[in-house]
């Protein structure tokens, strides 16, 4: 039992101790960087005296690696950090002794580089299967009421169990909301946090232990070892029966099972059996935190306490990696030569070198000739006339990446040709199409580069325009005021009708309903993938995810004719856009199609239109005939319908969603989308069309896949293959 009384725990020295340190970098909500004598007494007093409150937590978005999520950082005021940190500091030295020694994070004396080295001890052992996992969502689960109890069996001072219990109900202000917090989760980010999460997940460690499990866990993350194969399944049900006794669940999307055979990643460290490297992405990390340490004020001490980190573990897998090695070795020198130039006067060889001589670089050189080859190298870097940019020895394929994505962003702006200027003249100049205005040439596009003209608005049209269009295959699709594509032209090349009589059987036989289900089972799990992709952030949507599925199951099940199909589709996409609606500053969004005159719904209905161009070409080109369709059995060109519905969540949703929800300036005028906005979306659109994605092992893009599916969808009305319909996997 903890038996100290809060008056002994908040002692003077306690407190001086916790308050010389704190960290005073990240500001609370009252802004306060320093606490005098009399604020800290009169605290003091508040906390002893149960008239204590803290100030509100207030939320900051941390942007994740992959530039679209983020991590939600709770930062409290530098007075309730105080007490949180004396408390802290002892509770953990009576809790830690209880603790597990397989536990590794928010621990004294124990750290990631024990966790790495005690897992590799284990596996040199014997050769196991390894569960891999983490806790989903594990600080905003943690139950409130069980957390308490459980700190009640071991605390004494009833006072104590009070400010905790005000800390994790604690509300949350994002930005002007102010967000309850009344039931689950504790703040990542307070003070106090890890300690109480090391205290509740103790009880899975127990568990474990009762169970005899082997098992290395460093905060959320763990694994277990099983001799055999037979026992995997078993551990892991049995882990999540327990899990769910104190309302924690494994992370499925997290959770995989390896062979003694195989690799796997932990903590950033691949292992391969009891063999350990450090893995590319934690490897681009350690050289970024380098090269930022050039622009240091202290930077011999940060150096070199950085380099000692590194040695603990990292450095000595980055030596048995000879590519590794080389690259690292070229960002220090990169590194020290930019701090030398940039922030130094030292200019001449024995200045510089008599400098490097107080850097630990941990290379071990092996003679006197080999450090002074390595110095030389640095003092050459500082003698170039331009500052080298700090930047890392780019890994290859993320520069093939990062290049890709630069012309796939140049290629959308170019393939698709919007004309939104009123009166204006599309005609043609040698290989390119020239649009004036008044005379004036306003835009000139080499005609090669063009795939779709997408015309919104009153022009002339030269027929040399026509021709060069149609000798190309390149549609030209004329938009409405309404968002809808009136008129289309095509080349009179484009086969339409061989397919009809197959068509028409097709229809009447019974694999036309099955058909029609594979369109809404494609579509409606696409918007669940989506939905699970925003639940990541937003952590609102699982109901109604879970409602979907329901829908989709009854739907392919009970539905026997269109017009049930048609029921269920609806209130599956009610329940989608109900989803979306909670996401967006617009709560009240509902979905609208024909005259829209809200900006949601306008831009949907826009984006739909692009796609709808795409999809129509691909089913022509495919040698399908429009007016017969499986699905949306009234409406003219109906099969394009049918056939645009998988699609619309990956070419349209996200990208309209994402500009919502990154608050992209987009605009209405007279209850229309504005040029801009038009611009903007259609190159969006275009961009989402020509990314890649995974299709039957093959990286295609998104309207190479749809002309794929155009063709897989004549070869079903053929009896030649089975249609199945795109499904996304929206990552990042």
């Amino acid at each position: 039992m903890f038996e100290k009384t809060l008056e002994q725990i908040l002692s003077d020295k306690n407190i001086q101790i916790a308050l010389n340190s704190l960290k005073k970098t990240a500001l609370g909500i009252d802004n306060l960087s320093e606490l005098n004598e009399h604020f800290i007494h009169k605290l003091k007093q508040s906390c002893l005296n149960q008239t204590y409150v803290p100030e509100p937590v207030l939320q900051k978005l941390i942007p994740k690696s992959d530039g679209e999520n983020y991590r939600k950082l709770a930062i409290s005021s530098l007075k309730d950090k105080l007490i949180q940190k004396v408390l802290a500091n002892e509770l953990a030295w009576y809790f830690d002794k209880h603790f597990s020694d397989k536990s590794y994070a928010y621990r004294p004396g124990k750290s990631y580089k024990n966790a790495i080295f005690r897992l590799r001890d284990f596996l040199r052992v014997k050769p196991y299967f390894v569960i891999k996992s983490d806790i989903k969502d594990c600080f905003e689960s943690i139950n409130h009421s069980k957390l308490v109890a459980l700190l009640a069996k071991y605390i004494k001072d009833k006072r104590v169990l009070n400010l905790v219990e005000i800390w994790i109900k604690n509300g949350i202000f994002n930005r002007q909301t102010y967000i309850k917090h009344s039931k689950f989760g504790i703040h990542q980010g307070d003070v106090l946090s890890p300690l109480l999460a090391n205290i509740y997940l103790n009880q899975m460690d127990k568990f474990l232990e009762t169970n005899n499990e082997i098992f290395i866990r460093y905060a959320d993350d763990f694994v277990i070892l099983a001799d055999d194969e037979k026992f995997v399944q078993a551990k892991i049900n049995s882990l999540k029966t327990f899990l769910s006794t104190i309302d924690l669940s494994l992370k499925d999307t997290k959770t995989a099972i390896y062979s003694p055979t195989q690799s796997f990643e932990f903590l950033g460290v691949s292992f391969y059996g009891s063999n350990l490297s450090i893995n590319e992405a934690k490897f681009d990390k350690i050289q970024e935190k380098i090269y930022a340490l050039s622009k240091s004020n202290d930077f011999k001490t940060d150096f070199n306490s950085y380099i000692v980190h590194l040695q603990t573990i990292s450095l000595n897998l980055i030596k048995t990696d000879q590519t590794q090695l080389k690259r690292f070795i070229y960002a220090l020198k990169k590194c020290v030569s930019l701090y030398i130039k940039n922030k130094t006067t030292l200019k001449t060889r024995l200045e510089i070198f008599t400098f490097l001589d107080t850097l630990n670089f941990a290379l071990n050189f092996k003679s006197k000739g080999e450090k002074d080859e390595f110095y030389n190298q640095i003092y050459a870097l500082t003698r170039e006339k331009q500052a080298l940019k700090a930047k890392p020895q780019p890994n290859p394929q993320h520069v093939l990446n990062k290049k890709k994505k630069h012309y796939l962003e140049q290629f959308a702006q170019n393939s698709l040709l919007h004309i939104s200027t009123p009166h204006c003249f599309l005609g043609v100049s040698n290989v390119n199409f020239v649009i004036r205005y008044k005379g004036k040439v306003i835009l000139k596009v080499r005609i090669d580069q063009i795939h779709q003209i997408i015309i919104a608005c009153d022009i002339s049209l030269s027929t040399n325009a026509i021709k060069a269009a149609t000798k190309r295959n390149i549609s030209i699709d004329f938009l409405g005021f309404n968002n809808q594509i009136y008129a289309s032209l095509f080349s009179h090349t484009s086969t339409i009708t061989p397919a009809y009589k197959a068509q028409i059987d097709f229809l009447n036989s019974p694999n036309s309903l099955n058909l029609a289900k594979e369109f809404i089972k494609a579509k409606a799990t696409n918007q669940i993938n989506y939905l699970k992709y925003l639940d990541k952030h937003y952590k609102i949507l699982a109901s109604n995810i879970d409602k979907m599925h329901k829908n989709l199951k009854k739907a392919l099940i009970s539905a026997t004719t269109t017009s049930e199909l048609m029921g269920y589709e609806g209130a599956i996409s009610s329940l989608y856009f109900d989803a979306i609606a909670s996401t967006l500053e617009d709560k009240e969004f509902k979905r609208v199609g024909k005259g829209a005159t809200d900006l949601v719904n306008s831009l949907l209905n826009y984006g739909y239109a692009i796609l709808y161009s795409t999809v129509q070409s691909a089913l022509i080109k495919a040698g399908l005939y429009l007016n017969i369709s499986y699905f949306h059995v009234s409406a003219k060109f109906s099969l394009s319908f049918d056939f645009i519905e998988e699609f619309r969540v990956v070419a349209v949703d996200r990208v309209v969603f994402t500009l919502l929800h990154q608050k992209t300036k987009l605009s209405l005028k007279d209850g229309l989308l504005d040029v801009p906005t038009k611009k903007k979306l259609t190159q969006k659109v275009a961009l989402a069309l020509l990314s890649t994605h995974k299709y039957k092992n093959e990286e295609l893009n998104l309207e190479q896949i749809i002309q794929a599916q155009a063709y897989l969808l004549r070869k079903q009305i053929f009896n030649e293959a089975k249609y199945k319909g795109f499904l996304v996997r929206f990552q990042g």
